[in-house]
């Protein structure tokens, strides 16, 4: 089952390679997010490839499957993209360009001109610990890919009639 991930994996890393040549610009504004949908497309692929086979699956079996499923191609995707952004510098310029903006447009304009600077400082500090927001982002993604199988799972289980 896990070439269902491998596969959406490879057309992952397609479709961001893509965006990159196209314009650099498309992978910081979100757009590589298109990718969970090549992911779910081949997690019910896989659950069901996996419910031709078997006469009954239990939440386990599908979560399973559904799961290893995310995580190959997920991986595939999150290489790459890392990737990228250690060897352009001016992709980590754009995102930490978009961030500065949504900021500053959310300044409470209450907020002393002093008060304001020290937490831009420490704003564009946190900016720079990107490893860290990395791991975490991984993390959170990877949270994520859980509870989308596990909710796949529930879906398309199929359970022995007595």
């Amino acid at each position: 089952m896990l070439k269902y991930g491998a596969t959406a994996g490879i057309i992952c890393v397609a479709f961001v390679t893509c965006l990159y040549y196209y314009s650099p610009r498309l992978l910081v504004e979100g757009y590589e997010n298109i990718n969970w949908l090549f992911i779910f497309a081949a997690m019910i692929t896989a659950s069901l490839a996996y419910l031709k086979q078997e006469k009954f699956a239990t939440t386990q079996s599908l979560l399973k499957i559904n799961f290893q499923t995310f995580a190959v191609a997920y991986l595939c995707k999150y290489v790459l993209i890392i990737s990228l952004f250690y060897m352009d510098e001016s992709l980590m310029d754009m995102v930490r360009e978009i961030q500065l903006k949504f900021y500053l447009a959310q300044r409470d304009q209450n907020l002393p001109e002093e008060i304001f600077q020290q937490q831009l400082a420490q704003f564009q500090q946190m900016q720079k610990d990107s490893p860290i927001f990395d791991l975490l982002g991984l993390i959170i993604h990877f949270l994520m890919g859980f509870i989308l199988s596990l909710l796949l799972a529930f879906i398309m289980k199929k359970e022995e009639l007595d």
